[in-house]
């Protein structure tokens, strides 16, 4: 009978505490949310309005992306990967200027027929997934990017391996805030200004 007691008593103590443990894990949950929100608002209020509208070389540019797709093997996700290592090496103010740099390369480029290829190829119409694209095509070096933003049939039959939803400035973002524990400087007025061309 003790020995039955005994054993019934430590199971109930046993149920007590997993449903104490859940409820402290739940609470701590609750509060991490909670701070992460406000850490998060804080960020957003005191973000700094961008006054560096310089541009990083562009020359630069364009053989750091040779260098990473040598060594990626035409793979979206690990250029990113690569780059990414590159891009913690450089100062904030290289990042926003590489940002500048990129907002001018995606608005000088992007079209229409861009856009239908970006539909066919990625299946939606969201304006990311066009910037996605045009990501993917600048990963494949200066020379083919100009050429199939300009003439999309050129992107008929190039194979596409391992393309992840993240693009170039979302990683630019990302370092600038682990680099400085800021959001980058907003630049004012709309990333794409205009699409070219016909609808």
């Amino acid at each position: 009978m003790g020995f039955l007691l005994g054993i019934t008593f430590s199971l109930i103590f046993a149920i007590y505490r997993y449903y104490e443990s859940k409820k402290i894990d739940k609470e701590t949950d609750e509060f991490l949310e909670k701070k992460r929100k406000e850490e998060l608002k804080e960020l957003i209020v005191n973000r700094k309005v961008r006054v560096n509208l310089n541009e990083f070389n562009e020359d630069r540019f364009w053989e750091l992306i040779k260098e990473i797709s040598v060594k990626s093997k035409n793979s979206y996700k690990n250029q990113l990967g690569l780059l990414k290592d590159l891009l913690i090496k450089m100062s904030p103010e290289e990042l926003i200027e590489l940002d500048n740099l990129l907002k001018r390369l995606i608005n000088d480029f992007i079209s229409y027929d861009i856009a239908a290829a970006s539909y066919i190829i990625l299946k939606s119409k969201e304006s990311n997934s066009l910037v996605l694209l045009m990501n993917v095509l600048m990963m494949k070096g200066r020379v083919f990017y100009k050429n199939a933003c300009l003439n999309p049939n050129l992107i008929i039959g190039k194979e596409f391996n391992d393309i992840i939803d993240l693009i170039l400035p979302d990683l630019i973002l990302e370092v600038y805030a682990i680099k400085t524990d800021e959001l980058i400087p907003l630049e004012e007025g709309d990333y794409i200004k205009e699409i070219k061309g016909e609808k």
